[in-house]
């Protein structure tokens, strides 16, 4: 095989419907079966009754049975991509054919965990997905913060989630730990909190 096909069958292959646990460009947080798992988590402090939270549990499990489908569909088609640019000279016509399959396919998982999510949404209240944004706010800034925790409890335990305690920590930059800089330094936050970089 020669090199030029090996690459591109590596390109191809890698090319994956972003999975519904992991952060993608443009994936939105509430998308899909995991927003349902989410939401039956904190189903109480939401305050969903009974009948919501199992209308939610078909919505995900109705989501999920579509997804495996896909999937399977998709392992099929780059199968047959593979064996496609394993050609010694494969036909054009027929290799970008596959490769509209394969973003087709692509598309309508998107689409199928877009699907999930505006059901789940029109079962909630304003008030209720107003809470619920609170929460994924929270959970998202304890994931990234994480290293971070003694170094809040030390230098900011009067300052409340989010970005008070982001502030906080970015005012006592010199003072932070190792690990905790590294989060700064890893993402947008160092821009804008980190050392000369003071709000």
């Amino acid at each position: 095989m020669s090199k030029l096909v090996f690459v591109c069958i590596s390109l191809l292959l890698g090319l994956s419907i972003p999975d519904s646990s992991r952060g993608q460009p443009g994936h939105h947080p509430h998308t899909g079966p995991k927003a349902g798992r989410f939401i039956e988590k904190h189903a109480e402090r939401l305050g969903l009754d009974a009948a919501t939270r199992q209308t939610i549990r078909q919505i995900v499990e109705e989501a999920r049975d579509t997804g495996q489908t896909i999937r399977a569909s998709l392992g099929r088609v780059r199968a047959e991509m593979r064996d496609l640019l394993e050609q010694d000279h494969p036909d054009e016509t027929t290799v970008m054919g596959q490769a509209e399959k394969i973003g087709a396919l692509q598309l309508e998982a998107r689409k199928n965990r877009l699907r999930a999510m505006l059901r789940i949404r029109a079962l909630l209240s304003p008030e209720q997905r107003q809470t619920l944004t609170a929460l994924r706010e929270q959970k998202r800034h304890r994931r990234r913060f994480g290293a971070c925790r003694a170094d809040i409890a030390e230098l900011c335990p009067q300052a409340g989630p989010g970005q008070a305690s982001v502030r906080c920590l970015a005012d006592n930059w010199s003072a932070l730990s190792a690990g905790c800089q590294a989060v700064f330094e890893r993402g947008r936050h160092r821009d804008r909190h980190g050392p000369g970089s003071r709000e």
